[in-house]
């Protein structure tokens, strides 16, 4: 009930995402972003890890430009130590190897890595699927043209460098995308205005594909309004479960009107 009496609904929205947003981002100002042993648990596993971490990014300092690892341009025995043991598991997985007195690295050791990265995320997306079949997720790849849906699923990888930051959208078309991005994911609000914000689960979105500058096409997130879903869904006469759980829904402002 609010000041004046009268009952307050509170949006899904708002209960499933901004609120649980808005609580972490309180607990993270009050206790800091990690603790020290989840710290620790994520440099030990740096040492191991098929994918692209901070730790492969200082051995990419350590290159110069090149593919040879200058170890003894570690700062200190403690990083020299951790880079040895990288390079160790590197080997083994096929990616250094030791030659005339020198570690080197594959060409493509990190063009692998990171792809290894979004497989390992690929494998986990298909668990957490709401509206489609395991089977039917597919990596987008811009020639599905536009997309309309809900994102179910939003994987960001804060204070890493393995860039492999991906969303999930099950779209209105029955079919679900695992969208690999290179930038933490956020969705135009206007674009009049330049206004965007960053993008969260839940959210109904419209992507589309640019071709930036190096020729790399790039995703684009629009935020859409459920009356404009429900129009494209008329139009394409979709019937999957969430076109269905979205011509059921009540809008928006319904949710807002006060009740007596």
């Amino acid at each position: 009930m609010d000041k004046a009496g009268k009952q307050v609904e509170i949006p899904k929205d708002i209960v499933k995402t901004f609120m649980r947003e808005y609580a972490r981002d309180i607990c993270t100002a009050q206790l800091g972003i990690r603790g020290r042993e989840e710290l620790a648990i994520e440099k030990e596993q740096e040492l191991t890890a098929r994918r692209y971490t901070r730790l492969d990014q200082r051995i990419k300092e350590l290159c110069n430009g090149t593919f040879k690892v200058n170890v003894a341009g570690a700062i200190n025995i403690q990083e020299r130590k951790r880079i040895m043991a990288r390079i160790e598991s590197l080997g083994k997985m096929n990616l250094c190897s030791y030659k005339d007195g020198a570690y080197k690295l594959s060409p493509r050791w990190e063009e692998d890595l990171r792809a290894n990265g979004r497989y390992n995320t690929f494998l986990k997306a298909r668990t957490v699927l709401q509206y489609s079949k395991p089977a039917s997720l597919r990596v987008f790849s811009g020639g599905q043209g536009q997309l309309i849906g809900k994102v179910t699923k939003v994987y960001r990888t804060d204070g890493d460098a393995s860039d492999s930051h991906a969303v999930i959208l099950e779209g209105i078309d029955g079919k679900a995308y695992f969208v690999p991005l290179l930038k933490k994911p956020y969705v135009w609000v206007d674009v009049k205005k330049n206004l965007k914000e960053p993008l969260c689960e839940g959210s109904l979105v419209s992507l589309k594909t640019y071709e930036g500058q190096g020729g790399r096409l790039t995703p684009i997130m629009f935020k859409r309004e459920i009356t404009q879903v429900r129009n494209e869904i008329g139009k394409k006469g979709y019937s999957g479960r969430l076109a269905l759980e979205l011509l059921q829904a009540p809008d928006r402002k319904e949710q807002h009107i006060d009740r007596p």
